[in-house]
């Protein structure tokens, strides 16, 4: 299944509701209007973090599906998150099988690719993003992971963007958990002590959401895996 995030409910005509594979799920101020109209949204039950979601956009969808997992009626072998406007390519919505096949080539599936460094993605908006990127790595795994991250994210290369991908729902789970190590400390000190960490503002409304996308190409490479990205008319790839 891939989960379509919204977070205005005029936004939710933007979304693919037809296919039994794609499920718009609304988030922040969002939630009240789907739990009036029976739709899918990240405030559901004791165990989520609506209340987060201006500071960190659709993490707050990606929490609340991974949290519910085992509640979830949903067929499918594997998870994937869009945007209401970077929806996932159409077979992906429509043949399941197809991607199915695709996950046996690849560890993930992407169809928002950017080609540069990703430590100058930032830069100029963001100049301290990284910074606090590696302090939290080396906090959450280790120097070596830091160092490893900073290494890749300094080389021009293809890597997926804006958390938009589909993995299986055992790698999803296992990211899931690998990105809530790095955020939910810095959430806690943003909470403590509302400013800077390495320089980087995090009372800054959407500074971790910028933050939160950066951290699926990293999980990509310090786990060594293997991304397909794939575009509409059916499918096409970008070499890697």
């Amino acid at each position: 299944m891939i989960y379509q995030v919204f977070h205005r409910p005029e936004l939710f005509a933007s979304c693919d509701s037809r296919s039994p594979h794609n499920r718009p799920i609304g988030v922040g101020a969002a939630a009240d209007w789907c739990r009036k109209n029976g739709t899918l949204h990240d405030a559901a039950g004791s165990d989520q973090i609506n209340h987060l979601n201006q500071r960190l956009n659709e993490w707050t969808a990606i929490y609340w599906v991974w949290r519910h997992l085992s509640e979830i009626e949903d067929a499918d072998r594997w998870i994937g998150f869009s945007h209401y406007r970077r929806p996932a390519p159409a077979f992906m919505r429509s043949e399941p099988e197809t991607v199915n096949g695709l996950l046996s080539e690849y560890d993930v599936l992407s169809w928002v690719p950017n080609l540069s460094a990703l430590d100058q993605q930032a830069a100029a908006a963001h100049p301290r993003m990284f910074p606090a990127i590696w302090t939290a790595l080396e906090t959450a795994f280790g120097r070596a992971v830091r160092n490893e991250a900073a290494l890749f994210c300094g080389s021009p290369m293809l890597h997926p963007f804006a958390n938009c991908f589909v993995l299986a729902k055992e790698r999803f789970a296992d990211y899931a958990v690998w990105c809530w190590r790095v955020l939910q400390p810095l959430i806690g000190a943003a909470d403590r002590s509302p400013g800077l960490v390495d320089g980087f503002d995090l009372s800054q409304a959407r500074n971790l959401a910028f933050l939160s996308e950066r951290l699926l190409p990293i999980y990509c490479m310090v786990h060594r895996l293997k991304v397909g990205f794939f575009f509409e008319g059916h499918y096409s790839r970008l070499p890697q």
